[in-house]
């Protein structure tokens, strides 16, 4: 996975750690720094000057202010970590066999947690953050929708099974968008959280819905083998496929998308980074890429 802020990409390397690219120049990223703490890495969140990042069973929180030289400033060794979001002083961590973990970062050398709710023993693997709601993804049991208005009682509202593997969420204007690997992109109704609602769907059966970014009025999807798919969202009850930008011929595979302004960064499994300039839908045109080496 990848995420981006200002001039720097934070690569999860599952097998070795956290890789900070610099990407001023798109055409041209650079490895900056690497936290390597004998540890791969899952997943990662950033804010300000620090990194939240998983590794199977701990929670490390790593200062980049100092790009080129990440110092882990805080630790939580407990079960099972898969995800995390931050929204102000808090990370949402997700644990396989607890649910979802609550802890106060706002001392990021001690972190401290809060709450715990085990969400009737699902298994969440990924989450994020909207207003005053956690949306999480669940291989079991679909998608969860959490109020969190007060982090320390978390709350759980919703919930709308696929019945099917769920990869992913994101929430745009009141539309959660829904990676879910055995048939395609969901896109839910979402403005009352209360009641969740099935609105548009993009059929994926074919391939595999691995993640999805949204952008405005449009949805990056990554699809497996098939790289990235483009969709026109302007009516989330009939997205439309715009363009794709495929991979294939290089043997990767598509695992995660990030978008941030006019480039979409997508993760692969043998092929590294893809930096990809989406600025024209019609035509993504790659830019760019870091090879993680292995």
């Amino acid at each position: 996975r990848v995420v981006t802020n200002g001039n720097y990409a934070y690569v999860a390397d599952m097998y070795d750690g956290l890789r900070i690219i610099d990407i001023s120049n798109p055409s041209n990223p650079t490895e900056k720094g690497f936290f390597n703490h004998g540890i791969g890495i899952s997943d990662a969140a950033v804010k300000g000057n620090y990194v939240y990042a998983i590794s199977n069973h701990s929670l490390y929180i790593v200062d980049i202010s100092e790009p080129q030289n990440p110092t882990m400033t805080g630790f939580v060794d407990l079960e099972n970590y898969i995800a995390v979001a931050v929204d102000g002083n808090y990370a949402f961590v997700t644990a396989e066999r607890v649910g979802l973990n609550v802890f106060d970062i706002s001392h990021p050398n001690n972190p401290v947690l809060i709450a715990v709710d085990s969400l009737d023993g699902i298994m969440p693997v990924n989450i994020t953050i909207n207003g005053n709601y956690a949306y999480l993804a669940t291989h079991n049991a679909g998608m969860f929708i959490v109020d969190i208005s007060n982090p320390h009682a978390p709350k759980k509202i919703s919930n709308f099974n696929t019945g099917n593997y769920l990869n992913n969420i994101v929430v745009s204007n009141n539309y959660a968008y829904v990676a879910d690997w055995d048939d395609g992109l969901r896109i839910i109704n979402v403005i009352d959280p209360t009641s969740p609602t099935e609105i548009g769907f993009f059929d994926y059966s074919w391939t595999s819905a691995e993640d999805v970014a949204v952008s405005g009025n449009t949805a990056f999807v990554a699809v497996g083998d098939n790289g990235l798919q483009i969709l026109d969202i302007t009516n989330p009850s009939n997205p439309t496929l715009i363009s794709n930008f495929d991979i294939f011929a290089e043997g990767g595979i598509a695992h995660n998308v990030f978008v941030d302004g006019k480039y979409a960064y997508l993760s692969t499994d043998t092929a590294g980074v893809k930096i990809v300039d989406v600025s024209n839908p019609n035509n993504a045109v790659e830019v760019g890429s870091f090879n993680i080496p292995n």
